[in-house]
């Protein structure tokens, strides 16, 4: 039989995949001017088989294509389409109808698979917290604070790559941690390879983690030489296991399109334009911007110390950079190079040109883009430093370690796209280990003042803590 630490565990879990099932099938589905570009990719693998990014078409098969960043959510949206009918005339209504509001968004299919990427990405963090506190009931409140983020709610609703971008950067940065507590275990930093390739065919920016880990690894060796032969071959093996996962798509690339790449570098041209038009931005709108990325209240209190008028370029409005880069700045790109070669126009004449000013604005946009779900995401910023600091040092380490990649990856978010908080969703996860920490310390303190026998009979039904 099962002791009551094994049931609790047990109930928990099932109440985390209802709690994951009842957001996901709420009925306020979102469809994001994104939506459309999955959709058009996923109904094409589904009905010709064929991975192209022209609009669907019924009895017109396309052309094949590279995928405009990642492949995974394409075929997932192919798998849903087939293994359900309506889900299939839904996705079909959405980007063929004039108006796709006027369809009838019923998609069960898509949604089941959105309900276990969620519950995975919920379950993920659990393990990540047993992982760096050695704590069960830091680890469930870590769980608990993940919902307060309503990103974790709004992108479960809405048809992108956020659900299974959640479940599969959080699988990676769990078996990432893993490694690191046993570095000489070659199978996992395999797996942990194995789960980084899965990332990057839902987000392809997440490719730039190899070289940067590349980088970390080089400095490592040169620091402590008596480690570089683990360092090296715990690197090696989890690039093999990232190659492994990208190599079918990088080889059908290369045979079927003649193309040494695994995304399409159109779509790299058009993310630098809507980001490098913010290089144009004054050295004063630089200064301002700090107040008004803060999120909720940022924009209204620039308002209220300079005017509208002086942050107005940073918003998302008419006048903005981002417009600019979208309607102007792009065009310009192209029509001086090609499509295909506007990404190298734009480094050229918009960043290399002024890298100061580039690295200047890749930190302001890095600051836009870290603080998933508003003002949660801003208490745990801001909880971070003294959490940190009084934290021992075994958790320090293991909460450094496991923000690492996340914090590499907001920093290159903040130089190629314009940074928004869907590419940092996986910051959820360490505010939320921080903020745990935080209310386990205040409950812990309060519980302190309880009499005795109430601690004692409460103790016996909470999970040891280990």
């Amino acid at each position: 039989m099962l002791n009551w630490n094994a049931k609790l565990k047990f109930s928990f879990f099932i109440i985390l995949f209802i709690t994951a099932a009842v957001r996901v099938l709420s009925p306020d589905t979102i469809v994001s001017p994104d939506s459309h570009r999955y959709i058009n990719a996923g109904l094409n693998v589904a009905a010709y088989g064929t991975l192209s990014n022209q609009a669907y078409a019924p009895n017109r098969p396309p052309e094949p294509g590279l995928a405009m960043a990642g492949v995974f959510t394409p075929f997932e949206i192919a798998a849903a389409s087939r293994l359900n009918q309506a889900t299939h005339e839904s996705l079909i209504c959405i980007v063929t109808a004039r108006i796709w509001s006027d369809c009838k968004l019923d998609i069960p299919a898509l949604k089941v698979f959105y309900i276990l990427e969620i519950f995975i990405f919920h379950a993920a963090i659990f393990f990540i917290g047993r992982l760096v506190f050695g704590n069960d009931i830091k680890a469930l409140f870590a769980v608990a604070l993940s919902f307060a983020f309503k990103d974790t709610k709004a992108y479960g609703n809405t048809i992108l790559a956020e659900p299974s971008y959640m479940m599969a950067s959080a699988l990676f940065l769990l078996v990432w941690l893993y490694a690191w507590k046993h570095p000489d275990r070659l199978k996992v930093w395999f797996l942990c390879g194995l789960a980084l390739g899965l990332t990057i065919l839902i987000k392809s920016a997440w490719l730039a983690l190899l070289p940067a880990f590349a980088v970390l690894a080089l400095l490592a060796i040169l620091w402590a030489r008596d480690t570089r032969f683990l360092v090296f071959r715990s690197m090696g093996v989890l690039a093999l296991g990232t190659v492994i996962v990208l190599a079918p798509l990088f080889v059908r690339n290369v045979v079927q399109l003649d193309f040494w790449g695994l995304s399409d570098p159109i779509y790299l041209g058009v993310q630098f334009a809507h980001r490098f038009a913010y290089n144009a931005m004054t050295w004063s709108e630089w200064a301002r911007g700090w107040i008004y990325y803060l999120p909720d209240f940022g924009d209204k209190a620039a308002y209220a110390l300079f005017s509208q008028e002086a942050v107005d370029k940073l918003s998302w409005d008419a006048n903005s950079y981002y417009v600019h880069g979208r309607d102007v700045l792009h065009q310009e790109a192209v029509a001086a190079a090609s499509p295909q070669t506007a990404s190298r126009y734009l480094l050229e004449n918009y960043f290399f040109n002024d890298p100061v000013k580039g690295a200047a604005v890749t930190a302001l946009l890095v600051w836009r883009g870290i603080f998933v779900g508003n003002l949660v995401g801003l208490a745990a910023v801001l909880l971070a430093g003294p959490v940190l600091y009084f934290s021992c040092s075994a958790a320090r380490r293991n909460i450094a370690i496991l923000a690492l990649p996340i914090i590499i990856m907001a920093g290159v978010h903040g130089l190629v796209s314009v940074s928004i908080h869907r590419y940092n969703i996986p910051l959820v996860i360490p505010y939320a280990l921080i903020m745990a920490q935080f209310l386990y310390a205040i409950t812990t303190a309060g519980a302190e003042r309880l009499p005795r026998r109430f601690v004692a009979m409460a103790q016996r039904f909470l999970p040891n803590p280990g």
